[in-house]
């Protein structure tokens, strides 16, 4: 009889389990974000936008770089060939405030540049919610989860959104 009673809670417990399992499987959707962003152009349009503020800042440093080197070159030559010990220690401090100014001037390009990769790929992510969260609640999903191989290592096609995302893309002109 015990055993009987042990044997129809396992059975039961198993339903329960599978039914849970089967729900999740049914609430749960994954997208592919580096796929998305490759098919719909976004990623060539970040990467665009980027180089184009590299460039710039690349210009910026350059400019900044040659008259660091100006005023110091100048200033050398206003002292002469033999500058006196003062004139040297001022050089010399002329060169370190040039040298620190130069770098914190790399220091604020290499920050810019990496908030405006932030911002882009927040605005397409932000872009891929929207989209994907308007599927998923059609398909009666609860939860969407980022396609990572490091982590998500296999995939049913039933649950993965990402083709439906690209075509919500270009149903809205937000791609290539």
């Amino acid at each position: 009889m015990k055993t009987l009673l042990k044997l129809g809670l396992l059975a039961m417990l198993t339903s329960v389990i599978a039914a849970c399992n089967q729900q999740a499987a049914n609430t749960t959707g994954v997208i592919d974000l580096a796929r998305i962003s490759t098919e719909t152009g976004n990623a060539e349009k970040i990467d665009t936008e980027l180089k184009n503020i590299k460039s710039r800042l690349k210009t910026e440093l350059q400019t900044l770089q040659t008259k660091l080197q100006n005023n110091f070159q100048e200033t050398q030559k206003k002292f002469g060939e033999k500058p006196t010990d003062e004139q040297r220690g001022q050089l010399a401090k002329l060169l370190t405030t040039a040298q620190q100014q130069l770098q914190q001037a790399r220091n604020s390009a290499a920050i810019e540049l990496q908030n405006k990769q932030i911002e882009l790929i927040t605005k397409l992510k932000t872009s891929v919610h929207k989209i994907a969260e308007k599927i998923a609640k059609k398909r009666g999903m609860t939860l969407i989860l980022i396609n990572n191989n490091n982590i998500i290592l296999s995939i049913d096609e039933k649950i993965d959104l990402t083709d439906a995302v690209i075509a919500g893309f270009k149903n809205q002109g937000i791609s290539k």
